[in-house]
């Protein structure tokens, strides 16, 4: 992608939707697209650097068990990109 997005942390994402929506994450789905070749999931090229080299590591095997939908330590902090689903509450 060419344009820049704001980066949020998952806490301040949170914070913007908690009063209103019932979030989920779907960082398990995205982690496994990922490995699985769809690039589209993270905009930028040392991401996918980051990918290839786990690959190349074979340790994506292992980054796909600690992938998870809650918002926790991986999520907080290792996670550059989070795809999730608003639902009115």
């Amino acid at each position: 992608r060419k344009d820049i997005a704001e980066l949020s942390s998952l806490k301040k994402l949170l914070s913007l939707f908690v009063d209103n929506f019932e979030v989920k994450l779907f960082t398990s789905h995205s982690v496994k697209e990922l490995f699985n070749g769809n690039k589209g999931i993270v905009w930028s090229s040392f991401h996918l650097k980051l990918v290839g080299t786990a690959n190349k590591l074979k340790i994506g095997r292992l980054i796909n068990l600690m992938a998870n939908d809650k918002p926790g330590i991986i999520n907080k902090f290792f996670t550059p990109t989070f795809y999730m689903i608003l639902i009115s509450k």
